[in-house]
């Protein structure tokens, strides 16, 4: 099967602050096709040959020449914001968006993840061989944890969802408040 999309200059440019004009630069852009952004299934690539060099004032304050994100110093990040390099902080927090697959970077989280793929395969009849062990498992894996309380057919309520991320997030008093409100 062939689709075909015709992408337009809009796909390529950006707005130039010192041209004070759309801009699409010259030479190769990727394209990506996929399921999502996490499942790329499909990479080609246009070459673009006419184009306008970013003016002189875009090129200082993004000194790769591109608005492309690419690692930068922390110099350079404080003279293209025009602020301090905020501080690194690790954030894993979850939340009723957060994907099955993702449960397993908690010990907690990691529990209700394989209650969830084991209730999928046993409510997908005849996935007995491997390859269909493999989609159910990648399927669920994608489902966001909001689904898993209508999946439940009313086992899981969207309270108790809130009490189980409180928990993998090591939320306590929020997890005490919604059990008390909860009882």
């Amino acid at each position: 099967k062939t689709i075909v999309f015709h992408l337009r200059k809009a796909a390529f440019d950006f707005y130039d602050t010192g041209a004070k004009d759309w801009v699409v630069e010259p030479g190769k852009y990727e394209i990506r096709v996929g399921s999502s952004s996490r499942d790329i299934r499909l990479r080609g690539s246009v070459q673009i040959k006419q184009g306008h060099m970013p003016s002189e004032q875009v090129r200082t304050e993004h000194p790769t020449g591109t608005l492309a994100w690419e690692r930068v110093d922390d110099d350079t990040f404080s003279r293209m914001f025009g602020r301090e390099v905020p501080e690194v902080i690790d954030i894993n927090v979850f939340h009723r968006n957060s994907v099955v697959g993702e449960l397993k970077r908690s010990w907690v989280g990691s529990i209700l993840a394989f209650f969830v793929y084991s209730e999928a395969r046993k409510a997908a009849d005849g996935a007995n061989d491997d390859a269909h062990r493999k989609m159910i498992d990648a399927m669920t894996s994608e489902v966001a944890l909001r689904s898993l309380v209508l999946f439940s057919e009313g086992v899981l309520t969207y309270t108790g969802l809130d009490m189980f991320i409180a928990l993998i997030n090591h939320q306590y008093p929020l997890l005490l408040w919604l059990i008390f409100h909860w009882i």
